[in-house]
């Protein structure tokens, strides 16, 4: 038995051939700133989505200067304000289309050294930062969000995730200041992926996962491939070491979880065909950022829970 879904995809306008970054979607690392399926069954799944509305608020403060109240719009006034760190790269590029096409957002400033521009450049009209830059980049820009106020949204992986945690704990200010969320993907398809792997494991326990990625990207294995062992995990099945990544150039991002039983194997598979997919996640994440309870949240399932 095969059940195979689809959701069909847009395709991104702008997506520059010069970039050097990778993405898990996740993070397009580059240097600078801004990084068969057998038994029973198989889940195919390949998303996209469309934008909605939301509202954004007063103009922050010059440089890195710490605000004591956080940089959140008004409902039904000014949109919210979002620069791309690392926006010459093919998913930055795709973050300002789609942050320019959504409604309630307004693309306010692109940061890259390609660009010659600084990330500390568009803080000072930025309410949310949107960071596609590469795993020793993610963290000080994030650092620098947080310290002027500023909410961040983080697509890179590969980083130390206990020091970002850190770091937005020493921030938030009770409250007061900016909040950091990252997602290991942003597209719809593969968290519902995860979540299904979740409910699978406790009655196939026996896990392998392959993750397939193009031949810039630069962690292994990939944020999504982590965060699905970790779920996974929790839920009480047994991932086999290593995860199997695979790099070659025409893939995008890719994931197959493949549980074993006796005499029969189950196999999820994501599918992101192009860099759109991502886009409803990293919008809608950009609308929610500033009003999350935590100085730090981590998945995309937090914000379609809410």
């Amino acid at each position: 038995m095969r059940l195979i879904g689809r959701i069909g995809l847009r395709r991104s306008e702008s997506e520059p051939e010069h970039d050097r970054r990778d993405e898990d979607q996740p993070g397009e690392p580059r240097a600078g700133e801004g990084k068969a399926e057998s038994g029973m069954g198989a889940v195919h799944a390949t998303t996209l989505a469309a934008p909605g509305a939301s509202a954004k608020g007063p103009k922050g403060q010059t440089g890195l200067t710490r605000r004591s109240s956080p940089k959140l719009p008004a409902m039904s006034e000014a949109p919210i304000r979002v620069a791309v760190a690392g926006a010459a790269g093919r998913m930055g590029a795709t973050v300002c289309d789609a942050v320019e096409a959504a409604d309630g957002l307004e693309l306010s400033g692109r940061a890259d050294p390609e660009l010659g521009v600084e990330l500390g450049d568009v803080l000072d009209d930025a309410d949310v930062v949107v960071d596609f830059t590469i795993p020793d980049q993610a963290l000080p820009n994030a650092h620098k969000c947080l310290h002027s106020g500023t909410s961040v949204v983080i697509g890179t992986t590969g980083f130390d995730m206990e020091k970002l945690r850190k770091c937005a704990n020493d921030h938030f200010d009770g409250g007061n200041g900016g909040r950091a969320f990252v997602a290991p993907n942003f597209a719809i398809g593969a968290v519902l992926m995860m979540q299904a792997a979740q409910m699978i494991a406790p009655h196939m326990p026996e896990v392998e996962i392959i993750e397939l990625h193009h031949d810039r990207k630069l962690d292994k294995p990939s944020g999504t491939a982590a965060r699905t062992a970790e779920l996974i995990e929790a839920a009480g099945g047994n991932v086999h070491e290593p995860i199997h990544s695979v790099r070659l150039p025409g893939l995008v991002a890719h994931q197959e979880v493949v549980f074993g039983g006796q005499g029969q194997t189950l196999t999820l598979r994501h599918d992101s065909i192009d860099r759109s997919s991502f886009m409803p996640g990293v919008v809608l994440a950009c609308r929610k950022v500033g009003s999350l309870p935590e100085p730090l949240t981590v998945g995309l399932e937090a914000l379609l829970e809410a």
